[in-house]
């Protein structure tokens, strides 16, 4: 698969700066980091239901630590919906207002359940470090931009579907593909990398699956490099222009063949003049001769 950044759609015309691109390969890790982080959720919610016994002592507390969460706190009857608030505004890598709450209450039994989990979130953590070395902005600086432009609904297509198109566009060379961004407008418009010295083949493998990502991908525009692999507003001119072309051809031809007839026609208008003059001719030796005693005509 394409090495891709998880990136929601979005309406900015620039990417974000310090974007940090992660090869696709590294999608089970993010999933397996995710789940354990469910598993310490559910883990930890008896613990602390059993520890906190008073909804408002809790609520009151976190208000006060974390204002940002009134809103939402506000309307949380117990210690579930409380902790359900305090889950939806961690990440899988900041669990710091879950180690407030089991700090404030003194709740022994889920330190080390946090502990376990911080440790397997550093290790991967610490997996991640070179590969994203590799993959700061300089290193684009010797690569190609590639640029997609799709007439695609953004609510109907996910990363899997520009994943699948990267695949159809340059087949074994989409693993060396980063892309970069994806923004949303009238079209889905894809920025992406290539390494400079894949620029040919890159292009090859573009061109000659251009059907493909026409009909399957509802492609508009792309370029790779300076290069325009195809646009959909110039090869429709290119072809109207073509037909317009051919109608000339095809009306040149039709005159030809008007004038072959009529010169076809003139020749035998000529023809028949001509007979008709002998037989004028004819007519009038034979009234003079008629005219002409003693001659008999033969």
């Amino acid at each position: 698969t394409a090495v891709v950044r998880p990136v929601a759609l979005n309406d900015q015309s620039t990417a974000l700066a310090g974007e940090l691109f992660f090869n696709a390969a590294h999608k089970p890790v993010f999933n397996e980091i995710r789940g354990s982080f469910g598993i310490l959720r559910v883990e930890l919610l008896p613990l602390i239901t059993q520890s906190i016994p008073s909804v408002m002592e809790m609520k009151s507390f976190l208000q006060l630590s974390f204002p940002e969460l009134s809103a939402e706190l506000s309307d949380a009857d117990s210690i579930e919906d409380i902790m359900n608030v305090v889950v939806k505004n961690c990440r899988v890598n900041d669990i710091s207002v879950i180690k407030t709450i089991v700090k404030r209450f003194k709740i022994t039994e889920a330190k080390p359940l946090i502990s376990e989990y911080e440790e397997e979130v550093k290790t991967v953590c610490d997996s991640l470090k070179d590969f994203l070395g590799q993959n700061q902005p300089e290193h684009f600086l010797i690569c190609e931009t590639i640029h997609f432009t799709l007439g695609w609904e953004p609510e109907e297509h996910s990363l899997d579907d520009i994943r699948n198109l990267l695949e159809e566009a340059f087949k074994e060379l989409n693993k060396r593909i980063i892309v970069q961004s994806i923004h949303r407008g009238n079209s889905i418009i894809i920025f992406c990398y290539g390494p400079h010295h894949l620029l040919a083949a890159l292009l090859l493998e573009a061109q000659d699956n251009l059907n493909i990502l026409m009909k399957e991908f509802s492609l508009i525009r792309l370029t790779i490099g300076h290069y325009t692999v195809y646009d959909k507003r110039i090869r429709y001119k290119v072809m109207n222009n073509e037909c317009l072309a051919e109608e000339i051809k095809l009306a040149d031809g039709e005159e030809q063949e008007l004038r072959t007839l009529l010169d076809y026609k003139e020749g035998s208008i000529f023809e028949q003049d001509k007979q008709l003059n002998i037989i004028k001719e004819r007519k009038e030796y034979i009234e003079r001769t008629l005219q002409t005693p003693g001659i008999v005509l033969t």
